[in-house]
């Protein structure tokens, strides 16, 4: 989770879009419930990507972080803030939607 909120901000600090969604789920009924974020570009009516760490996800044992490409269906896990960065920018604009950059 810790690199979920590093993402968060590093998402907020380059001004990049984004939208959050909380999942919450019970780790067995003698723990206590947790929420797991899960962060969609540029936002969650016209997801593109969306990010999460959650239990069954690829790397959610190790804190990394799995994105899934909504135009295609493909996953990719195992990866750092840095790393999902890298791969929104490649999406045309660097990231931004049209209209935000005005």
């Amino acid at each position: 989770m810790r690199r979920m909120k590093q993402l968060m901000n590093d998402l907020y600090t380059l001004r990049i879009p984004f939208a959050v969604n909380y999942h919450i789920r019970y780790n067995g009924e003698d723990k206590p419930l947790v929420k797991y974020p899960q962060i969609f570009y540029p936002n969650s009516k016209n997801c593109v990507y969306d990010i999460i760490c959650c239990p069954g996800s690829y790397g959610f044992e190790d804190d990394t972080l799995e994105i899934m490409d909504h135009s295609c269906g493909e996953v990719e896990g195992y990866l750092h803030p840095h790393e999902i960065i890298e791969i929104i920018n490649k999406f045309p604009n660097g990231g931004y939607l049209d209209n935000e950059e005005e």
